[in-house]
Parts: C-alpha cells; structure tokens; sequence
C-alpha cells in the first residue's frame, strides 16, 4: 500500500513538474502590457547568475537535518520529517544570509 501510494505520489510530482513550464508559456503568450513587461523582467532575473556559497549550503543542509529529525521525533511520519527539513533548510539559510542594514531614521 505504501509502495504505491509513494509511485503515485511520484507520477503526480513528476508530471506536474512536466506540466508547469507549459502551462506558464501559454498564460504568458496571450497575457496583456502589464503581465508582459512583468514576464520580462523576471526572464531578466531569471538569466542573471545565483552564487550558492559552500557555507550557505552547509547551513541550508544542516538545518534540514536538524529540522528533520526534530520533525520525525515530533510528527512520527515522512510527511513530517520531509515538512520539517524543509523548513529547517529555509530557518538555515535565513539565519547564514546577513540582513540588510536598518536605515537610519534622521
């Protein structure tokens, strides 16, 4: 039962995966000037290049680790563990990523 519910759970994952860049083309082709403009600068965005140092992976993987196992002693499942390496993993790197600085009020 387990087996399969994971096989489905895969095939639904992987063809939403498939599916989502189609269907974001389509809704861009017809969208308006507004919608296009904001297309093209997230295309913008997108081309430009992310740096993902050693230590902000180490502190991403450590908190999904940590969070995992915190989640999996807590939740006692797959979900939970998965749910909680998930947010352990964005607490790790929120936590490495230096804050920008508060300006001053005067």
């Amino acid at each position: 039962m387990v087996t399969l519910l994971r096989t489905v759970l895969l095939a639904a994952a992987a063809l939403l995966f498939v599916s989502l860049p189609a269907a974001a083309q389509q809704a861009g082709s017809d969208a308006g000037p507004a919608a296009q403009k904001v297309i093209e600068q997230v295309e913008q965005q997108v081309d430009s290049t992310f740096v993902l140092t050693t230590d902000q992976l180490v502190a991403i993987a450590g908190g999904a680790l940590v969070g995992a196992i915190a989640a999996d002693l807590v939740l006692h499942g797959g979900a939970g563990a998965l749910l909680g390496a998930v947010a352990g993993g964005l607490i790790g790197n929120w936590l490495y990523v230096p804050s920008a600085p508060v300006p001053d009020g005067s």
